[in-house]
């Protein structure tokens, strides 16, 4: 593993260091200089934009399949429907993420105006949203990595 990959994974991903070899964690920077993803909100701009850049293009390549062109032409299908599957997993995890988001709102204003018994179920809904957003930030930040350009090519193996 080269030590440019070694600083990009640590970057990424806070707790990259328990992943990588022991030969590697020498190329780290130090924990107070590694970004922690708390939230998509409190992430950078350019990240949550970049995102919503790619659940954009997502929607217009859905809606180029309806157009009798692309369905007439076989090469520009196949490749819109390409174009359109390497994006889908990125835009059902943002889009899950963007529900989360909306659901820890809604319990937490619950938790600022209910009784005792409400604010204790806001509370549970707080914790469970918060978690569920977590795992979908980390999925997320992988999900944005780039793909190597040969993932989609065939392999010849000999044993």
């Amino acid at each position: 593993m080269s030590p440019l990959f070694s600083l990009l994974v640590a970057f990424l991903l806070p707790s990259a260091s328990s992943f990588l070899p022991p030969t590697h964690t020498a190329f780290l920077p130090p924990c107070s200089h590694r970004s922690t993803l708390t939230s998509l909100s409190a992430m950078d701009s350019s990240v949550r934009s970049q995102l919503l850049s790619i659940q954009r293009s997502f929607q217009s390549l859905t809606e180029r399949l309806a157009d009798p062109d692309v369905l007439n032409d076989p090469k520009q299908l196949k490749k819109v429907m390409s174009d359109r599957r390497s994006n889908e997993e990125v835009v059902e995890a943002f889009e899950s993420y963007l529900r989360y988001e909306k659901d820890l709102e809604d319990a937490t204003d619950l938790f600022r105006d209910g009784d005792a018994e409400m604010k204790e179920m806001a509370r549970e809904e707080v914790k469970a949203c918060e978690a569920a957003m977590s795992d979908l930030e980390s999925r997320i930040t992988l999900l944005l990595l780039p793909k190597d350009p040969n993932d989609d090519r065939n392999v010849m193996l000999e044993i």
